[in-house]
């Protein structure tokens, strides 16, 4: 069975000489006997996809440009968020 890097890699080799997602599919599909991979159509977030921003994107912009090298652990800290 193929684990999920190596359909990945299938995927990104494909996707470089040409073949579409839906033909990529069912060529593994085929190969590997079964439903291994699905294609999904619709990539746009949902509701309920994506969890909701809980920070103001301005204020987060600000504290960034203050001090470029802190860390991410760090900006969350001070920004009071986990």
């Amino acid at each position: 069975m193929l684990l999920k890097h190596d359909i990945r890699a299938y995927m990104l080799y494909e996707f470089k000489h040409g073949t579409n997602v839906a033909k990529t599919t069912q060529k593994i599909n085929q190969t590997f006997a079964g439903n291994l991979v699905n294609t999904s159509t619709n990539l746009d977030n949902e509701e309920g996809r994506r969890p909701e921003s809980i920070i103001d994107n301005e204020e987060l912009r600000k504290a960034i440009e203050a001090n470029p090298c802190k860390t991410v652990s760090a900006l969350a800290e001070d920004l009071n968020v986990s």
